[in-house]
C-alpha cells in the first residue's frame, strides 16, 4: 500500500514535464523562426533596395544619353527653324537653347504617364505606339549652361594672361561695396581674409608653379611675389596646395577664404538649384552672354570697364541692370538676346539706342529708359571673353523607382563637351565610307577644334582612329569629362 502511494505520488511530482518540454522547445523555435524570418525579410528587402538602385541608375544613365542627342541635335533643329527665325529677324542666330527644354522633350522616353502626357500635348498621336519609355522607372532631367557661368579653373594653364583673367573676373564678382563685412571678418579658421588674399590662394591653388602670385589684373604681366605661403601647413589639419586644375566644385572648399558664407555668397547660392550657380571649372574660355545670368554679365563688364561707370561703383545701379536683364530673359523666354560680341557691346555703349533703335529687346534703349549711363568698356579685351554660343553643359540626371511605398532615387552629375563635336550620323558615314574603300578613317574632328593640347611633339596628323589619342576626340554626343553618382 505503501509503496502505491509512493509511485503516485512521485507519477504526480512529474506530471506536466513533458507539456514544460512541449512549450520550452516551441519558445525556442519560435524565437529561431522570428530571427530567420527577420534575416530573410533584411535580405530581401537589401535585394529590392539593390534592384532597385541599379534601375534607378540606368534610368538617369537614359536620361544622360538622351539629353547628349538633344543637344547634339540643336543644329538639325535651327535649320529646321530657320524660316521662322528669320521672320523674328533672329536668321542670324548661331544656337538656340533647346537644352532648357530637354526634360520636357523627352517625356516621350520616360515613364508611362510622362509618355501620355507628352501625346497629349502633340495630339495623341502615340496613342497605340508600343516599345517607348521605361517601365517602372523614371528620370527627371536638369541642364545647366556651364559657358554661362565664370571659370576659376583657367588660372591652370600657368599663363599671365590667364591668371590675370582670373583676377580680374574674381576682384569683379566680389568687388561691389555691399560686401564689404564678408571680407572684414574672421572665417572659420580665425584669419582675415580681404578680396586680393582670397584672390591670390585661389590662382595659386591651380597655376602650376610655386611662387605667389600678387593678384593684379591691371598689370598686363603679372610678377610673382616670392614663394606661395604656408598657409595650409599651418592648419589643424595641415594639406598642401594642389598646384593643378580642380577636379570637381566641392574642392574650391579647401581654397583659403572659401567658407560656408563665401560660397553661399558667390559661388552656389543655392544647392538645389544648379542653375543659380555663378562659378565653373568646367567651361571653355568665354561665357556665353546669352545664358549668363545678370550678376555674372555684370562681373564680366565691370572687370573690362574703360574708366568708371555708377553701373559697377553703385550697388543701387548695378542692382537695376542685373534685374533688367533677368527680366528680359524671362520675358523672351529662352530666345538669344545677342547675336555677336559687338552687339553686346553697343547695346552697353547706348550706340543702338542713339541710332534710333526699335527693337524692344534692346538693352541699351532699356538701361537708357531706366537713367543708367552708358557703360563704356575695353571693347578688345571683352570680346576676347565672351560669345554667343555654349559648348560645355553639365547633365543632372536623377534616375526614380517607386516599389510599393519606397521610391529609390540615384542622381548622376555629367559634364559634357562638345566642342569640335560632328552632327549626328557624320562620323559613322565617314567611318562606312572609309571602310568600303579599305582606308583607315581619319579623325572626325580636329584636336585643336575641340580645344584640346597635345602633349609636347606630338603631331595632330599623327591621330588616327587606331591611335590611342583618338579616344580625345569628341563624338556626336560630346565627351564626358566629368562624371558622378549619388
Amino acid at each position: 500500500m505503501k509503496r502505491a502511494r509512493r509511485q503516485i505520488n512521485r507519477r504526480s511530482k512529474q506530471r506536466g514535464v513533458a507539456l514544460i518540454m512541449v512549450l520550452s522547445t516551441l519558445t525556442v523555435l519560435a524565437v529561431m523562426l522570428t530571427e530567420f524570418q527577420q534575416e530573410t525579410s533584411v535580405e530581401l528587402g537589401s535585394a529590392l533596395a539593390e534592384r532597385d538602385a541599379l534601375q534607378a541608375e540606368y534610368a538617369a544613365r537614359s536620361g544622360i544619353a538622351l539629353t547628349r542627342l538633344v543637344i547634339a541635335a540643336e543644329p538639325t533643329v535651327r535649320k529646321a527653324l530657320l524660316p521662322l527665325l528669320m521672320i523674328a529677324g533672329m536668321g542670324n542666330t548661331q544656337q538656340i537653347p533647346i537644352w532648357e527644354h530637354a526634360d520636357a522633350l523627352l517625356s516621350l522616353f520616360n515613364d508611362e504617364a510622362s509618355a501620355k502626357a507628352f501625346g497629349t500635348l502633340i495630339g495623341g498621336i502615340f496613342d497605340q505606339t508600343k516599345g517607348l519609355g521605361l517601365s517602372g522607372a523614371r528620370f527627371e532631367v536638369t541642364v545647366v549652361d556651364e559657358d554661362s557661368k565664370l571659370n576659376f579653373n583657367f588660372a591652370a594653364r600657368g599663363t599671365a594672361p590667364s591668371r590675370i583673367v582670373v583676377a580680374t573676373e574674381f576682384l569683379s564678382l566680389v568687388g561691389s561695396p555691399q560686401y564689404d563685412k564678408l571680407f572684414s571678418e574672421r572665417d572659420e579658421q580665425g584669419n582675415f581674409n580681404d578680396r586680393r588674399t582670397i584672390c591670390a590662394a585661389l590662382i595659386d591653388w591651380t597655376d602650376p608653379d610655386t611662387e605667389a602670385d600678387p593678384c593684379t589684373p591691371q598689370a598686363m604681366t603679372a610678377t610673382q611675389t616670392g614663394a606661395e605661403d604656408s598657409y595650409y601647413e599651418m592648419l589643424k589639419v595641415p594639406y598642401s596646395r594642389k598646384n593643378a586644375a580642380f577636379d570637381s566644385l566641392q574642392e574650391m572648399h579647401l581654397v583659403r577664404g572659401f567658407g560656408d558664407e563665401f560660397w553661399s555668397t558667390f559661388v552656389d547660392p543655392d544647392p538645389d538649384d544648379p542653375e543659380r550657380r555663378n562659378v565653373t571649372i568646367w567651361g571653355s574660355d568665354k561665357m556665353n552672354i546669352n545664358t549668363a545670368s545678370g550678376v555674372n554679365i555684370m562681373a564680366l563688364v565691370c572687370g573690362y570697364l574703360e574708366g568708371d561707370s555708377p553701373a559697377c561703383s553703385d550697388p543701387v545701379i548695378r542692382a537695376k541692370v542685373i534685374s533688367l536683364v533677368e527680366m528680359l530673359r524671362s520675358v523672351i523666354q529662352g530666345v538669344p538676346m545677342f547675336h555677336s560680341a559687338s552687339q553686346f557691346i553697343k547695346y552697353l555703349r547706348h550706340d543702338a539706342a542713339k541710332e534710333g533703335s526699335t527693337d524692344p529687346f534692346d538693352l541699351g534703349t532699356l538701361l537708357q529708359s531706366l537713367g543708367i549711363p552708358s557703360i563704356k568698356v575695353k571693347e578688345s579685351q571683352l570680346k576676347d571673353r565672351i560669345k554667343v554660343k555654349s559648348d560645355v553643359f553639365s547633365i543632372y540626371a536623377k534616375g526614380l523607382v517607386k516599389s510599393g511605398k519606397r521610391e529609390t532615387r540615384t542622381r548622376i552629375h555629367a559634364v559634357v563637351d562638345f566642342r569640335g563635336a560632328p552632327p549626328p550620323g557624320q562620323a559613322r558615314s565617314e567611318a562606312d565610307q572609309a571602310e568600303l574603300q579599305g582606308a583607315v578613317p581619319s579623325p572626325t574632328v580636329s584636336l585643336a577644334d575641340a580645344g584640346i593640347e597635345l602633349p609636347p611633339g606630338i603631331d595632330p596628323s599623327q591621330v588616327t582612329s587606331s591611335s590611342i589619342l583618338s579616344a580625345l576626340q569628341a563624338s556626336a554626343g560630346g565627351r564626358i569629362v566629368y562624371f558622378r553618382i549619388n
